[in-house]
């Protein structure tokens, strides 16, 4: 078995190893060709590789000259026919070889060898021959179109281009007729290629129309002759035809046109040069300004001027169309639509232009012209209106309508007058009068026209009046100013245009399509009728002026026993009876009567307004100068009504002089001073009659006691027509302040009987702002006290005291009432019956209120208005206690209103007799009895049971959190252990009327020096003008900040402790204010915020040096001190930022006061630094110090926080770097002042 196995594996191993030996000789053989490729192919390789690339080169090398040499003699083929063809004239063909050399040139190019020299010399010859051959295609285009044009300086007018010829000598060719001749088409072709074509056309297009096309648009007379010649070819020239129209019908001008370009086109024209035909290139160049010159001087006038010719327009519509296919078919032209077409297919809306263009020229024209030119209007003139058409189906529903009517037609019994709407007889210009009827043409144009033609021509109507209203004060203001008879004709024109603008819409309303709405005439009424009267108004102006210059030469008709006195006297006097005789004349038949007759009321009224003046201030009349005065006002008196004389009939004249005393308000006193100036003093007071004569009809006592003692000597006689020249007075409130509605009476400083001097407080009244002294302004004496004090909303107007001369008719008015004053005046009833009349509080049954029971002299205290938004307040403590006495200037209560807690002070002497509103008592209102005081302390048991009826005497209310600060009662305590301390601490304040405040800040008087002699001590007018300062006084000092027996600090109050998940405290009313005015603000207000950086560095220097300097005197300057002041300043040079709004007017303050935001425990309150533009660093520190003080302690008084111009709000101490503050109205402005931080900030300069 194994040799069986053995002899089989023998022959396999050995099959085995002979393989083996086969493949380690073919493994040698490729070791071996491995080495023979590494040392032998691959080397060879490498430089096979190197031979193909230098091979490679060569025959791109070669392969470039062959294709260059190509090229080059490619360009020298087409170089060669190019100069061929260019002797044989055939163009076209050498402008296409140009072509070819060019493509080699270009071609060649492309190899980046544009250095090659030879290239350089190719280019230059193609540029060379190029311009050789537009060079002869130029000449051969002068041989086929030559021009004879006239000379350029004699281009002025139709004859000069009489000598215009076109001559075509290209022509058709005479092979094939109708075709062009080849050398034409050659050319054409050529100058195609080379891209000249359009330039030879542009330059051809611009002769044309100026030479040819537009002279014959614009001139009918020129027409167009072509003429065929052997030896020149065709001619084209101009040639004059008598034609007597200004301008060329549509027609004409097509027709002209027409022939021209069929010429150009049959003989030069009619060839395609290359996807455009040459006729096609032309149209472009010319088409547009030909159709602009057709529309202008052709078309522009051929449009209709009424509109029954726009029917027969369409015919020119049709030649338009027309036209303009003859031109599509020979090439000119291309699209559906041109301007030209549009222009006059659009005929309705360029008539409606044109006639509106017509119409506002002739009317300016019209107002433009001489105004002297009048004519004159009765009240029977109508305008005269064209037959408007029917309205068709509305008329006969309108006449069936009328016969059903017809049997129940209900009339008034009275009708107004046939002339009741019509103008009144008076002269207006005639252009006016062409101008009105210019108007209804236009409109009458309107009603026939197509809709949107109507609506155009319709505001051209009202444009006219437009420009009536523009125009003519303008072009006459210097003749309406100088000519009083241009002046009133100009019144009646406006009025004339008025008056029939009321109706001319109406009229023309159911025939015009306008859309509902639609203003028509009767908007511009009363501004026609406000310019009448304001050119007569300021004539009027003029003339017064004039009579009182003249008037003023009379030496105040002083002294006239002096002869020169009395002649400038009468010479003046004489003078405006002249003026006035003269504008009677001017003005007669020119104004209506009624206005005739007022105007010439108005200025004799004005003339003797200025006598009775001068006359009645004359301190001293002797009898000379009386009769001298009297002959004066006789002469008046006799030809002042001959002035009148409004119609040219003299004896229709006298109506209206007898009539004077109706038109010259004060022409009965003027005769009564005449009668005066030679009366006796008996005719005198006879006249006077106790005050119910004509004499006193005319005259108040007062001007007839001056009369009286410049005209006679001061004797027995005198003094008793003096004290028979008597009157009373009645009194009314007045408005003492601008919004001022209502007032009450709160004291009255005067008693019934009592004298009052000239400037003497007579009552404090409580208006919407703060209580004002009311002072009388002449002596009298108190008669009657028709309101008591108390009364509340007293309308302004209403009668509340007489006052009479002497004190013997006191007496008389002893029973005198509001209602026997209505009976006397019904004028007055109303005002009368809104006032509480006196008797009212006597029939209330509370014994309490009746008068005459037995309550002893008092005075009720009245919760007044302590900021002038104030409605209610609220009684935050009693500094007095019942029983204690009161001295003038001492705090009586803390009232918190809506701005602040203020001190509420006594304002005389007496004792606290009953509290009848307790504290704590909140939303107390206005008016309502606080306590009653005394004169005696006696008195004060009298009202420990003392009600008032309807005023109950609430508590305080429960929550123990708001009765809580009135509980220690040791504050209360030391004010009154120590009252001269008290008294010292008010001594500085001082009580003066307003009159007396006003002239000492004219003055520059510090109140406090003046004694007052009024009723306490307050000081009156003429204390300040009896007042001389003493030489060696020292300036009053500032009042020391002591405190006043006020609440004492809050501190020593205990706090509760806190209880429940929350504690409601309650709201003050300043705080409930504060909320409503800044949410007001932010909802009415515009706000819109600006921020900016300031750099601070050199402002904290300042403020360190001069605090320094100031160190001394105890002032320390805050940054916020320089704010105040920088933007004090800033407003003045932006007044907006330094404005109200005061509802109707924006009102820009001329002085600055800052109110400066200060954060108090009861809210936010806004001290004022009054002119802090002229006040300095220290001034402000010291105002914004004791201003800050007082505002915390709440003892400001409401002058010092009501008002201010800008508002500043810092809260830079608090860190806070911006933020958004609410403006303050009636502000405009407030600023945000923010905290200041250092930064690092790069340099001015040019390094940064």
């Amino acid at each position: 078995m194994i040799n069986k196995k053995y002899s089989e594996f023998l022959p396999s191993m050995e099959a085995a190893e002979e393989l083996m030996a086969q493949v380690e000789s073919v493994s040698k053989d490729i070791d071996l060709l491995k080495s023979c490729i590494d040392n032998e192919v691959q080397r060879n390789l490498h430089e096979a590789v190197t031979e193909y690339a230098k091979l490679k080169q060569q025959l791109e090398k070669n392969t470039a000259v062959i294709n260059m040499l190509q090229h080059l003699q490619a360009f020298d083929r087409a170089m060669e026919e190019y100069h061929k063809a260019l002797q044989q004239k055939k163009y076209e063909t050498s402008a296409k070889q140009l072509g070819k050399a060019r493509a080699s040139v270009e071609a060649l190019k492309a190899w980046n060898i544009q250095d090659l020299p030879l290239l350089r010399a190719l280019t230059s010859e193609i540029t060379v021959q190029r311009e050789n051959l537009i060079y002869h295609l130029g000449e051969e285009w002068k041989q086929l179109a030559v021009w004879k044009l006239p000379p350029a300086k004699e281009v002025t007018g139709m004859q000069s281009f009489l000598t215009t010829a076109l001559h075509l000598t290209g022509g058709e060719s005479k092979e094939e007729k109708g075709m062009p001749s080849p050398l034409l088409s050659s050319v054409l072709q050529a100058l195609a290629i080379q891209g000249e074509l359009p330039k030879k056309i542009k330059l051809f297009g611009q002769v044309l129309l100026k030479y040819v096309l537009k002279p014959l648009i614009v001139y009918p007379s020129l027409v167009v002759e072509v003429s065929e010649h052997l030896e020149v070819g065709t001619v084209l020239s101009l040639q004059s035809k008598e034609n007597h129209s200004e301008r060329p019908t549509p027609a004409d001008v097509y027709a002209k046109i027409l022939l021209v370009l069929k010429t150009l086109h049959k003989h030069l024209f009619d060839i395609a040069a290359g996807e455009k035909k040459v006729s096609a290139i032309l149209g472009d160049q010319i088409w547009e300004e030909m159709s602009d010159c057709i529309i202008r001087e052709c078309l522009l006038h051929s449009i209709p001027t009424n509109s029954s010719q726009l029917a027969s327009y369409d015919t020119v519509i049709k030649e338009t169309e027309d036209f303009e296919r003859h031109l599509k078919e020979m090439g000119y032209l291309s699209g559906d639509s041109t301007d030209l077409l549009k222009y006059a297919r659009n005929v309705n809306c360029h008539f409606a232009s044109k006639k509106c263009q017509d119409v506002i020229v002739a009317a300016r024209k019209l107002m433009t012209s001489e105004m002297h030119n009048t004519v004159k209007i009765s009240p029977d003139y109508k305008l005269s209106l064209p037959k408007l058409p029917s309205h068709g189906n509305k008329e006969k529903q309108e006449g069936k309508r009328s016969g059903q009517c017809d049997q129940q037609i209900l009339e008034n019994e009275k009708q107004l007058g046939q002339r009741t709407l019509c103008l009144p007889v008076c002269r207006i210009s005639e252009s006016v009068q062409q101008l009105m009827e210019l108007a209804i043409k236009t409109l009458s144009e309107a009603v026939g026209s197509s809709p949107q033609c109507a609506v155009q021509l319709f505001y051209t109507t009202r444009n006219i009046f437009h420009l009536f209203y523009d125009v003519v004060p303008t072009y006459h203001k210097d003749n309406l100013l100088k000519f009083p008879h241009l002046s009133a004709i100009q019144h009646n024109n406006c009025m004339f245009l008025a008056h029939h603008l009321l109706t001319l819409g109406h009229q023309f309303r159911p025939h015009l399509p306008l859309k509902d709405g639609v203003a028509y005439f009767v908007d511009l009424v009363p501004g026609f009728r406000k310019l009448g009267a304001q050119c007569f108004v300021a004539q009027m102006n003029v003339q017064k002026a004039e009579m009182l210059e003249r008037l003023s030469t009379a030496r105040n008709f002083s002294n006239l026993d002096d002869e020169d006195n009395y002649t400038a006297a009468s010479k003046a006097v004489r003078q405006v009876i002249h003026q006035l005789k003269r504008l009677g004349k001017v003005w007669q038949d020119v104004l209506p009567v009624n206005i005739y007759c007022k105007s010439m009321g108005t200025l004799l009224n004005t003339a003797i307004s200025e006598l009775i003046n001068k006359v009645t201030m004359l301190e001293d009349i002797s009898t000379e100068d009386g009769e001298r005065l009297h002959t004066l006002c006789q002469t008046i008196i006799e030809e002042g009504p001959l002035v009148f004389t409004p119609l040219p009939d003299e004896s229709k004249n006298k109506k209206y002089q007898e009539e004077v005393p109706v038109y010259v308000k004060k022409w009965m006193t003027f005769k009564e001073l005449s009668m005066v100036l030679q009366a006796s003093l008996q005719e005198i007071v006879d006249r006077w009659a106790e005050g119910k004569g004509p004499l006193a009809q005319e005259f108040s006592s007062n001007e007839m006691k001056s009369l009286i003692r410049a005209l006679f000597q001061n004797t027995d006689r005198r003094a008793v027509a003096l004290n028979k020249i008597k009157n009373d007075s009645k009194v009314e409130l007045p408005a003492l302040s601008p919004t001022m509605q209502l007032g009450t009476i709160a004291r009255w400083e005067k008693k019934e009987g009592d004298k009052i001097n000239e400037g003497d407080l007579i009552a404090e009244v409580e208006t919407d702002k703060a209580t004002v002294g009311f002072e009388m302004l002449e002596e009298c004496y108190l008669a009657k006290i028709l309101v008591p004090e108390g009364t509340r909303d007293v309308p302004i107007g209403s009668v509340i005291c007489i006052t009479v001369d002497s004190p013997d008719l006191i007496p008389v008015f002893k029973d005198f009432t509001l209602e026997k004053l209505a009976a006397l005046t019904p004028s007055t009833t109303a005002a009368g019956a809104a006032t509480p009349a006196p008797s009212a509080a006597s029939s209330t049954p509370s014994p309490p209120q009746a008068p005459g029971s037995s309550y002893p002299p008092h005075m009720k205290i009245l919760l007044p208005a302590l900021s002038p938004t104030m409605t209610m307040g609220t009684v935050q403590r009693w500094e007095k206690k019942v029983g204690e006495k009161l001295n003038e200037g001492d705090l009586l209560a803390e009232i918190e209103t809506d701005k602040a807690t203020i001190g509420f002070e006594v304002q005389e002497e007496g004792y606290l007799a009953k509290i009848m509103v307790s504290e704590g008592t909140r939303d107390v209102p206005l008016g309502t009895p606080l306590c009653i005081m005394v004169e005696k302390e006696s008195d004060i048991q009298a009202f420990a049971d003392y009600v008032e009826t309807g005023v109950a005497t609430s508590t305080p209310p429960a929550p123990a959190p708001v009765a809580a600060p009135s509980a220690p009662a040791a504050p209360v305590a030391a004010p009154v252990a120590a009252p001269a301390a008290a008294a010292a601490a008010r001594k500085g304040r001082v009580f003066a009327s307003p009159l007396a405040k006003k002239l000492a800040a004219e003055k520059g008087i510090d109140l406090a020096q003046v004694t007052g002699s009024g009723p306490d001590g307050r000081v009156t007018k003429k204390d300040i003008e009896n007042f001389v300062p003493a030489k060696a006084a020292p300036p009053p000092g500032v009042p020391a900040a002591a405190p006043t027996p006020a609440r004492a600090p809050a501190a020593p109050a205990v706090a509760p402790v806190p209880t429940g998940t929350f504690t409601d405290i309650p709201i003050s009313n300043i705080r409930k204010v504060i909320a409503q005015r800044l949410m007001q603000s932010k909802q009415t207000i515009p706000h819109y915020y600006l921020s900016v950086d300031v750099n601070m560095e050199q402002v904290l220097d300042l403020r360190k040096e001069l605090n320094e300097e100031v160190k001394a005197d105890n002032i320390k300057l805050s940054v916020n001190d320089f704010i105040i002041k920088a933007s004090a300043l800033a407003c003045l040079k932006v007044p907006e930022a330094n404005s109200s709004w005061m509802d109707t007017v924006i009102r820009q303050n001329h002085v600055v006061d800052v109110s400066v935001a200060v954060s108090t425990p009861n809210g936010l309150i806004t001290p004022i630094v009054f002119n802090a533009h002229i006040k300095g660093l220290a001034a402000i520190s010291k105002d914004i110090t004791a201003l800050a003080a007082k505002a915390r302690e709440g003892k400001l008084q409401p002058h010092e926080f009501q008002g201010g111009t800008f508002t500043v709000s810092n809260l830079g101490m608090y860190g806070i770097k911006n933020f958004s503050a609410i403006i303050n109205p009636p502000q405009s402005c407030i600023l945000a002042v923010g905290g200041s931080e250092k930064r690092l900030l790069p340099a001015d300069n040019e390094k940064g």
